[in-house]
This record gives structure tokens, sequence and C-alpha cells, in this order.
């Protein structure tokens, strides 16, 4: 599914949930943050017309919210509840990082 949004907005959340998160933005690090069961997210379509996705207790969820965040300039960093959140990826051969080498 492609979903290309205009001025996406989180208009609704609902639990909460601790999950690891790493960013292209902060390349080598991962953390833990805290995102909602829930989301729902309004936008503008291509088109103009506004759109609605809603999503529950999954990565898309996730997706949303740390997406949304990047349009008003935050990072998932932004969102540690402390700094040892924040860990160091170690480096090792492509294959032990999930890459396809």
């Amino acid at each position: 599914m492609l979903f290309r949004s205009i001025n996406p907005e989180v208009i609704r959340r609902e639990g909460e949930r601790r999950l690891d998160e790493g960013c292209l933005s902060v390349p080598g690090y991962r953390g833990t943050v805290t995102r909602s069961l829930s989301v729902v997210v309004k936008a503008l379509n291509e088109a103009g017309r506004e759109v609605r996705v809603k999503a529950e207790e999954s990565l898309l969820a996730q997706a949303l919210e740390h997406e949304v965040d990047h349009v008003n300039g935050l990072l998932y960093v932004d969102r540690l509840n402390a700094k040892t959140d924040l860990v160091k990826i170690e480096a090792g051969p492509p294959a032990a990082r999930g890459g396809n080498g």
C-alpha cells in the first residue's frame, strides 16, 4: 500500500506501548520509545481530498506516528524517556545486520 499524504496529522491516539525504533536520520542507533496502540491520521491525498488512515497495534501505527513526527520536526530521539534508552548498534557483517550483502 502506498500512502501519499499532504499535511498529515494524528487526530486520535489510544493506548501506549514501548517499542524499539530506529531511523536513517540517526544512523547506528536504536531507541526505546512510547508509541500509541492505535492511531488515526488525517491528511489530504494527491487530489486534495481528505483521507483518514487508522492503524491498530501494528508496524503501520508506529510508522504513521514516526513519519508525522518528522513532518512536525521531531525525531524518535526526542521521545526517549532517558538517555539510556538510546543504544548504539554494533557494526558487523551485512548478513548479521539483516542486509542483503
